[in-house]
């Protein structure tokens, strides 16, 4: 870029950070939940209906995601049978494997784990992933349920991204939202039962 500037040019280099040092002073409170920063007061948070959801289950780590670069049939044998109607898989910019998961900024689209079934038994096998990807929407895991039931009514969805951080935590459903399970209401009575006053 030097050799088409002459010497009266000014370059600006803008070199973006997360805003993790200014979480207190910059960003909004609905921002801050939103992107998995920041817990609202109460009880019946997406933590709790992720937290549910995994309930049983030897989830590790971060949720499955599907490289962009990846075919349908590449995308299903990811997958395999253990994701079936778990809601949205997250379709990703490729990258390789780090300590951290997947960013929502990397997030490209998503697709079901019936979808992605259906299209790798029909000749959309060897199409790309995200020749098939849908929009997503995102709750962070500090929202209460009642954000994110609003938010798939606005959408017209069934399943979102969950966020903490910044960061995929993984993926809830309507009826993950709309049910509270006996372990968490538990947990609610003990807190609540222990509560001065």
């Amino acid at each position: 870029m030097a050799a088409e500037l002459d010497d009266s040019a000014t370059v600006v280099i803008l070199l973006p950070d997360s805003g993790r040092s200014y979480l207190s002073k910059y960003h909004n409170d609905d921002w801050l939940r939103r992107f998995g920063y920041l817990d609202d007061d109460g009880d019946d948070l997406v933590a709790g209906a992720l937290a549910a959801r995994r309930h049983g289950r030897t989830e590790a780590g971060s949720p499955t995601v599907i490289p962009a670069s990846a075919t349908v049939a590449q995308a299903a044998r990811l997958v395999g049978t253990t994701e079936s109607r778990i809601g949205p898989i997250p379709i990703v910019l490729p990258r390789p494997p780090g300590p951290l998961s997947t960013a929502i900024s990397e997030v490209l689209g998503t697709i079901t784990a019936d979808e992605l079934y259906v299209a790798a038994s029909t000749d959309s096998a060897g199409r790309p992933v995200l020749d098939l990807a849908s929009g997503f929407q995102f709750v962070g895991t500090g929202e209460p349920r009642t954000a994110a039931l609003a938010r798939l009514d606005e959408w017209g969805g069934d399943g979102l991204l969950v966020v903490r951080d910044g960061r995929l935590a993984g993926a809830v459903r309507r009826c993950d939202l709309l049910v509270r399970s006996a372990a968490e209401t538990a947990v609610h009575r003990t807190i609540v039962g222990a509560a001065p006053g």
